[in-house]
């Protein structure tokens, strides 16, 4: 089995056209001076390919070493030095190197976003909101539910701040609130086991959007997560110590998933709601 073709977008997007090693910030797709494209990144393998091939001894299965899991993208000169320095670059540090990279790639388009978002604020595109709608809306939370501090405020600065997540962080903010809504609790354990199980996102893309919604204040955890960060102060979001800090602690909507799962309860219609919060569809309000 070969890399597929969706396996190589998402590794070329999440690493950002940039060489994954540390300090390195070679652009892998480029033009040269008579505009012809120039591709200076590989798809390198973790474990290797084959057996005999750099960190190539492993239980892992043919079809597996082709997964974006086991993919790192690189310039040609740090993949050779990674596929000569076994020792050095072993799996785990790997994985580790790809993680923080793919970390500081998603926080500086986020911070890019929101510098873009701003500007558009400060300009005439600022959000309108139908305030009699908003009143209605937070009446309704206010004597149905037990969210006795909800506000037209709240649920403006809910509504706002959805733009700051991507679209499958929004799409999990949906279950999270369609699973509290079930089962009256967010157990991150038991929603990890059953999409991973139903192969709707990896660990990797997991653990992004519950840190993600955690840091926008969708979630909160009874005693903030202690991640783990490299020298540069990038997050090192996939190391053991660091999901079992998610796997372990109680979490809760923090105040903008309050807004959502309120807004969901008052609208009760699924369609309705996964096209606010996914399509970010607001003609409603």
């Amino acid at each position: 089995m070969a890399i597929t073709s969706k396996t190589r977008k998402k590794l070329w997007a999440k690493s950002g056209n940039i060489c994954s090693f540390p300090d390195c910030d070679l652009e892998l797709c480029v033009e040269d001076s008579s505009n012809n494209d120039l591709t200076l990144g590989e798809e390198c393998h973790v474990v290797a390919k084959k057996s005999d091939g750099a960190r190539g001894n492993s239980d892992m299965s043919s079809p597996e070493r082709d997964k974006y899991k086991n993919l790192i993208l690189l310039c040609s000169n740090h993949h050779t030095l990674i596929d000569n320095d076994e020792e050095e670059y072993t799996v785990e540090r790997l994985h580790a190197i790809k993680t923080t990279h793919e970390n500081w790639v998603q926080d500086n388009l986020k911070k890019a976003v929101r510098k873009k978002n701003d500007f558009y604020f400060e300009d005439e595109a600022e959000m309108h909101f139908d305030d009699d709608y908003l009143n209605e809306v937070n009446d309704w939370i206010l004597n149905n539910t037990d969210y006795d501090h909800m506000t037209v405020n709240l649920l403006k600065e809910s509504i706002s701040n959805l733009m700051f997540l991507g679209e499958g962080t929004r799409k999990m903010l949906v279950r999270i609130i369609n699973y509290n809504k079930k089962k009256n609790k967010i157990d991150i354990p038991s929603l990890y086991k059953k999409l991973i199980e139903d192969e709707i996102c990896d660990e990797n893309e997991f653990f992004e959007h519950i840190r993600e919604l955690e840091v926008h204040q969708f979630l909160e955890f009874d005693d903030r997560f202690k991640h783990f960060e490299d020298e540069n102060g990038n997050v090192i979001l996939c190391s053991s110590g660091t999901i079992m800090a998610y796997m372990n602690q109680i979490c809760d909507f923090g105040d903008y998933g309050i807004g959502f799962d309120s807004i969901e309860k008052f609208l009760r219609n699924k369609t309705l709601f996964k096209s606010l919060v996914v399509d970010e569809v607001y003609e409603m309000l």
